[in-house]
């Protein structure tokens, strides 16, 4: 008796080898995309960072790969975000709902960090970080200012930098609260600045090595600079 007739090649599945393979993601894919499902989230309804962060999602190359599932569900993420930076009021920011949205912003791609660990690599664009907010504690202004003198930021999309907004006003708003600041709120402050590659570890887990130029190195520069202005 002979067997089962075999499949195709192309329809067999395997079973073996990387789970999850690089996905490559031009550099122009999904920006500057005027699909009417981004209108439908309604950021004039949101709190001015949570609307930023919604509308960064138009300009980056992630968004290539979305649904229409994708954007409904950005637009619940968009409301979270502003219901969590609007109803504090004089009280800290709910350490649940902020542990939740920083999660949830995994989904999306947001961030180099997510999108290394799940294999999908952008190409570079030319992201350009916004203004830092006048009203933010030293530390939180401090925190953002040094995100563009960092290696890791030459591959931030607009959404990373819009993340790394909404990151900055929690950091300011705990260290204003006049609260002792608790190991949850710590954890997921930490969480998010992971997500951004702004330490040497998470650099390492996420296998971005930045190539550190020596003091040699820049000697050297130096010096060639001066022999040719010589010349």
């Amino acid at each position: 008796m002979t067997g089962p007739v075999p499949k195709r090649s192309e329809a067999r599945r395997r079973r073996n080898g990387p789970i999850i393979e690089t996905l490559h993601v031009p550099g122009n894919a999904g920006t500057g995309v005027t699909d009417t499902r981004i209108s439908e989230v309604p950021t004039n309804q949101l709190h001015p960072i949570a609307a930023d962060f919604v509308d960064s999602f138009s300009d980056t190359p992630a968004n290539y790969l979305f649904d229409a599932s994708d954007w409904a569900e950005l637009r619940i993420l968009g409301l979270a975000m502003s219901q969590l930076l609007t109803s504090n009021g004089t009280k800290p920011i709910a350490v649940d709902l902020l542990a939740a949205v920083i999660d949830a912003t995994d989904d999306f791609l947001t961030t180099e960090g997510t999108r290394r660990r799940l294999a999908v690599e952008v190409e570079t664009t030319a992201a350009t970080q916004p203004a830092a907010y006048s009203h933010w504690h030293p530390a939180a202004r401090e925190w953002f200012d040094a995100l563009p003198l960092s290696g890791q930021a030459m591959w931030y999309q607009t959404t990373d930098w819009a993340f790394a907004v909404f990151v900055a006003e929690v950091i300011h708003r705990f260290v204003t609260s006049g609260e002792r600041m608790s190991g949850k709120v710590y954890a997921s402050i930490q969480k998010a600045t992971t997500l951004l590659l702004t330490t040497e570890g998470a650099r390492r887990k996420a296998q971005l090595n930045l190539n550190k130029t020596s003091a040699d190195d820049i000697g050297l520069t130096r010096l060639m600079e001066a022999y040719a202005d010589y010349l």
